[in-house]
């Protein structure tokens, strides 16, 4: 199994009718070179949207972006 060099968790919270949805997501991956954890950012929340539509407008909860490596 290949693991990314960046291991990731985010926490998304989005209106669902009189209630809220929230989901917690996590995953490795290895960025581009050059790329920023802005960049990780957006592209994850992207990736996310197009997996759940319900968080396409979510709130960020929680954000962690690290290296994989112990």
């Amino acid at each position: 199994m290949s693991h990314g060099t960046h291991h990731w968790i985010i926490t998304l919270q989005a209106p669902e009718g009189p209630g809220v949805a929230v989901a917690t997501y996590s995953g490795t991956t290895t960025p581009p070179r050059g790329a920023t954890r802005a960049d990780a950012y957006a592209s994850l929340r992207a990736d996310i949207a197009a997996q759940d539509r319900r968080m396409a407008n979510a709130n960020c909860l929680f954000f962690s972006f690290e290296d994989n490596e112990l």
